[in-house]
């Protein structure tokens, strides 16, 4: 699962003195407008610092497929501007503006935590305590110590990551069908059941529901009034238009997406269902950065709960996760960036992507907001040059450049993924590099173009590899290919034996693909290859197998369990992923 998704799942500085609208064409689309709004002052601090971010954001957006963003720039005395650019609405050509509502995503476990850390101020939760003192009913499968709500605000519990968003209290009811992957406290697994969990623990304390206690004890008293907990028909009708690739279960070129408008619906989640405008998401960092104080001078919680929220409490690492998630405190991660300590949060929904980081030594903080779904990186790019840029200007120094574009086919050490693979079948496939830092497939004497998508993993315009590209399989430095994985074969590389490992018979009966069943066109969708006698995803996470068609999804401690059956005619028709059924389809 990537991380911050859900599925349906001190010393302050002075403000800008800018001009009130500042209008532009930008990229990625001739139509699209930006415009920037912000409070005055005479000193006029940061507006060069501005100008530079409010010229890369198209850029940035460009990088991410994103129709739209807005962006909030805070430091500890208040809104230093607020920007924004392209289409809350593609077809109607309806730009975003600062009124626009977008989804934060994951943003919002720091939302829960807060609430959370208010129960403790008043003796209410202990951090540390079983999680079955507040939840008498949860349960799940675990030959560890029971779990405590430290465990679940540090993504430290073992517990799976979700993912289809039935809704809370189901979705932790649900628990009961899963397991733990590792002692709890001892790894870091990024869980928005955990969280689903720890709002039903808020509920059960408190005796309301998690999105009024948000509403009223959260978002009421940072000021964000144009701001909602739950996605609804009436609270969505402000909001800018999601979109995500068409296809959702294939690759997508790199270059270019063929847009699709995500459908209206509705979504509560402790884990991540805030609606929040930039101006409302200015108000939220400028009291992270204020110590948990709000601009009216509200406190919300007390300094040794907000040092919970702010300290980091395990280490996440930076391998398949973004750089922001160095370490992780309580809701919030943290790290170091260009020496300071900032704290944030990425967000991703089906809908929107999101970023906030909040530089608590310099005193700055960035919000970025999109109307790229899920399927798109985070916008994290913008938000850190707008740290930098920021942080520049405090000095009296001009600010960094924002980072050049990349060529989309570039390929790193190229000629060292190029050859002639082979299948134990005797077939071949040929990789050349004719441009040195580009790759091809060469097909009936014809180059066709490989575009790096991450991970090793290829998009081929040919319709036989479009689906899942081609994967190559690197060895442990990253520089050189051990075989290419195409439409479901291993193709060893130049040098090496053709794989030809066998797999147990009854795996041949799991390979597929499997959806979820549920109203939403982009709830789940699951492809299972059996590749030189292993069963992987699309990706090359493999299956660890734990025998009588359970494994484990990727290591052997992940807390990701699938459990395949009703074989019939040699095919398993129903994949249970955490106890969620995922259907055979006849599609490849």
């Amino acid at each position: 699962m990537t991380v911050g998704s859900r599925m349906p799942i001190r010393s302050g500085f002075p403000l800008v003195a800018l001009i009130a609208a500042y209008a532009v064409t930008v990229a990625p689309s001739p139509a699209q407008e930006a415009a920037m709004t912000a409070a005055p002052s005479p000193a006029g601090t940061y507006a060069a610092a501005v100008a530079r971010i409010a010229a890369a954001a198209p850029e940035a957006m460009r990088r991410q497929h994103a129709p739209g963003m807005a962006l909030a720039l805070v430091d500890r005395r208040g809104t230093i501007a607020i920007l924004t650019f392209g289409e809350a609405d593609i077809e109607h050509h309806v730009p975003v503006t600062a009124r626009t509502r977008f989804g934060i995503g994951s943003i919002t476990k720091s939302m829960t935590t807060i609430a959370l850390m208010q129960a403790r101020d008043r003796g209410a939760f202990d951090p540390r305590a079983p999680v079955t003192r507040y939840l008498p009913w949860f349960s799940v499968h675990t030959r560890w110590r029971a779990l405590t709500g430290r465990d679940l605000l540090t993504h430290t519990s073992g517990l799976p990551d979700g993912g289809i968003g039935f809704g809370q209290p189901y979705d932790v009811a649900l628990l009961r069908e899963a397991s733990t992957g590792f002692a709890p406290g001892t790894r870091w697994s990024y869980s928005n059941l955990g969280f689903e969990t720890l709002g039903a623990v808020l509920e059960a304390i408190d005796h309301r529901a998690w999105d009024t206690i948000v509403r009223d004890d959260v978002l009421a008293r940072v000021g964000m009034t144009a701001s909602a907990p739950d996605w609804t028909l009436d609270a969505l009708r402000t909001a800018a238009t999601g979109y995500l690739p068409r296809d959702d279960d294939r690759l997508t070129d790199p270059r270019r997406w063929d847009f699709f408008p995500v459908p209206l619906t509705e979504f509560s989640d402790p884990a991540g269902s805030v609606l929040a405008t930039a101006g409302d998401m200015a108000k939220y960092a400028r009291m992270l950065l204020d110590g948990s104080v709000a601009g009216d001078g509200t406190r919300l919680i007390s300094p040794s709960s907000y040092a919970l929220l702010t300290t980091a409490a395990t280490t996440a690492g930076t391998g398949g996760v973004p750089a922001l998630y160095e370490r992780y405190a309580y809701g919030l991660a943290v790290r170091r960036f260009d020496g300071d300590r900032v704290i944030g949060h990425t967000g991703g929904t089906v809908a929107y992507t999101a970023c906030m980081e909040a530089d608590l030594d310099s005193g700055f903080a960035v919000v970025a907001l999109t109307n790229a779904g899920d399927n798109a990186d985070r916008p994290c790019p913008i938000v850190e040059y707008g740290l930098r840029s920021l942080r520049a200007a405090a000095r009296g120094s001009a600010g960094p450049l924002f980072p050049a574009a990349t060529d989309p086919a570039e390929v790193a050490h190229a000629a060292r993924l190029a050859g002639t693979f082979r299948a134990a079948s005797g077939a071949t496939l040929t990789v050349v590099a004719p441009a040195g830092n580009r790759l091809a497939l060469r097909v009936a004497g014809r180059l066709h173009s490989l575009l790096p998508v991450g991970g090793g993993i290829f998009f081929c315009g040919l319709q036989r590899y479009r689906d899942s590209g081609l994967r190559f399989v690197l060895d442990p430095h990253m520089h050189r290919a051990r075989a290419l994985v195409a439409a479901g074969v291993w193709y060893a590389a130049p040098g090496t034996a053709p794989g030809a490992a066998a797999a147990p018979r009854a795996w041949h009966a799991y390979a597929g693909h499997y959806r979820y069943a549920g109203a939403h066109p982009y709830d789940a969708s699951l492809r299972i290859q059996l590749v030189n006698g292993a069963l992987v995803v699309d990706d090359g996470t493999p299956l660890t197998p734990l025998g009588d068609g359970e494994f484990r999804l990727g290591e052997p401690w992940s807390p990701e369990l699938l459990r395949f059956d009703t074989v019939i005619a040699g095919a398993a028709q129903r994949l249970r992923w955490n106890g969620v059924p995922l259907y055979r389809v006849t599609t490849p």
